[in-house]
C-alpha cells in the first residue's frame, strides 16, 4: 500500500512562477509573479543577473539556489530589428522547494555546468542542453 503524504508533500514544490524582462528605461524588471509578492525587491536584485543574463547565456537552463529553495529558469533572446535594441529578452522562471539538503546531495550532473556564488548567498548554475 502506498505511504500516506503529508500535507507539505501534497502541495508539491512548486512556489512560485514569475516572467522577468528587460525593459530599455528601466533594466531587469520582474513584470508578474504568482502568488504576488512571494520574490522580495531584495532577492529580485541579488538574482537579477542571471534572471535577464547577457545573451551568451540565452537558451541555458538557469538554476539558483538558497539554502531552502531552488529557482529554474529558461532565459530567452530574440533578435529582431523591430524590437529596440534589437533584442526581446525575458525568462519564465520558476521556484522549488527544496527537501532536507541530505537529499538533494546525489552528485547528478546535467550538460555543461558553471556554478558562481553571489554575495547573497545565493548559487547559480548554468547547464547547456544539447
Amino acid at each position: 500500500s502506498a505511504m500516506a503524504r503529508t500535507d507539505e508533500e501534497r502541495e508539491g514544490v512548486l512556489r512560485a512562477v514569475f516572467l522577468c524582462e528587460f525593459d530599455n528605461q528601466v533594466g531587469r524588471t520582474l513584470a508578474h509573479q504568482a502568488p504576488r509578492d512571494y520574490i522580495s525587491a531584495e532577492e529580485f536584485d541579488a538574482i537579477s543577473d542571471y534572471l535577464i543574463p547577457k545573451p551568451q547565456l540565452c537558451g541555458r537552463l538557469i538554476a539558483i539556489s538558497s539554502e531552502d529553495r531552488v529557482v529554474l529558469c529558461w532565459p530567452v533572446c530574440l533578435e529582431n530589428e523591430r524590437y529596440q535594441r534589437n533584442a526581446l529578452l525575458f525568462t519564465l522562471g520558476f521556484v522549488l522547494q527544496l527537501p532536507d539538503r541530505q537529499e538533494t546531495e546525489d552528485g547528478t550532473k546535467a550538460g555543461t555546468r558553471q556554478q558562481t556564488t553571489s554575495q547573497s548567498g545565493f548559487k547559480a548554475s548554468t547547464a547547456g542542453l544539447s
